[in-house]
């Protein structure tokens, strides 16, 4: 799935400031691992028309890469595939309870560590086929009980809000507090 851009998701959850490149960093992605695997490429719904339509000509001409329609379910593109490739959005949870493996640029997303997905390096594309078809090979689905923890871990990254009439929700200062010093103390280790 293609990220929306620019987005939180990209430009600060992504530790690897390559991926800000988003575009240019895709279109290698989409060449190095299409040279030996059918990539399926979905556009954002919300992307549809703002995206630079250069990019998508680029990604539509290369031998090995399906470019999916924004309005196609991706529910129904996740059941096809036999791996779900992505930066740190909601695909890593859908495909996660659908029971596919998961690989991710992105290891500092709530929902990382529960999916058990794989991480690879922007600064390793080249090492990423082996990845992730190892990363296939490897993954065993999570159970009923499984997804039910994977839930309740996604859930547990939420933060509650305080009641109230605003625009824009207002983090609910219990979880706020610690959220900060946890920050706080991971800067002053480093």
């Amino acid at each position: 799935p293609l990220s929306y851009f620019p987005e939180s998701t990209i430009d600060y959850w992504v530790l690897d400031r390559r991926m800000i490149d988003y575009h240019s960093m895709i279109l290698r992605i989409a060449r190095t691992l299409s040279r030996d695997h059918v990539v399926i490429v979905k556009e954002h719904l919300h992307m549809m028309g703002a995206r630079d339509g250069g990019f998508l000509k680029s990604l539509r001409a290369m031998p090995g890469v399906v470019s999916v329609p924004p309005l196609e379910s991706s529910n129904r593109v996740v059941g096809e595939s036999d791996l779900v490739l992505l930066g740190s959005g909601s695909p890593g949870i859908e495909a996660t309870l659908r029971g596919k493996p998961v690989a991710t640029f992105c290891n500092t997303s709530y929902w990382f560590a529960p999916s058990q997905a794989t991480f690879v390096d922007p600064g390793e594309i080249g090492a990423w086929p082996e990845m992730l078809v190892r990363a296939i090979e490897e993954h065993r689905p999570l159970d009923e009980r499984g997804k039910r923890r994977f839930i309740d871990d996604c859930l547990a990254a939420s933060t509650r809000v305080v009641e109230g009439k605003t625009i824009w929700p207002i983090l609910h200062p219990d979880d706020v507090g610690p959220l900060l010093r946890d920050l706080a103390d991971r800067r002053s280790s480093r």
